[in-house]
């Protein structure tokens, strides 16, 4: 929070609002005798902080890309026609877009199964990943996790 320019005030502010919001909602779970309450006001500071790209948007941007690639598999096939292709832009303004643009065209234009563009510049707070592929499936990397085709 300290990065994106807010004062140690506002900082410890945010942070006892947060505190407060799941305070209030557990004490109404124990005073109404229902844990719905204490997950609910969990639930909300997670959204609170994920919305406000405080902390875990640029974990659920990768959850969302998994999920939409992994039920994207069960309702079309994937052809050499028409590859697949997953690009997030996790974190920082570099124009990666354009770069990954020339990448897959040249991949089409040499027959290639599939390509792989992994940027992680923690010292310039930068990180895009992008896989683009026609066999195998963009599922079965996403799924795969550890494996690279490069």
């Amino acid at each position: 929070m300290l990065r994106r320019g807010l004062t140690t005030t506002r900082v410890l502010t945010c942070l006892s609002g947060l505190g407060l919001v799941t305070l209030v909602g557990a004490l109404a779970s124990v005073a109404l005798r229902n844990e719905l309450f204490a997950i609910l006001s969990a639930a909300a500071v997670i959204g609170i902080l994920v919305a406000s790209r405080l902390f875990g948007f640029a974990e659920f941007l990768l959850v969302k890309n998994h999920v939409s690639a992994s039920a994207g598999a069960f309702f079309r096939r994937t052809t050499a026609d028409k590859p697949q292709q997953v690009e997030t832009h996790l974190q920082g303004s570099g124009e990666w877009g354009s770069l990954w643009r020339e990448l897959t065209a040249y991949a089409k234009d040499q027959n290639l199964g599939s390509i792989c563009l992994d940027v992680n510049a923690p010292a310039i707070q930068e990180t895009y990943h992008a896989r683009w592929s026609t066999k195998p499936t963009i599922q079965a990397i996403l799924v795969s996790g550890e494996q690279n085709f490069r």
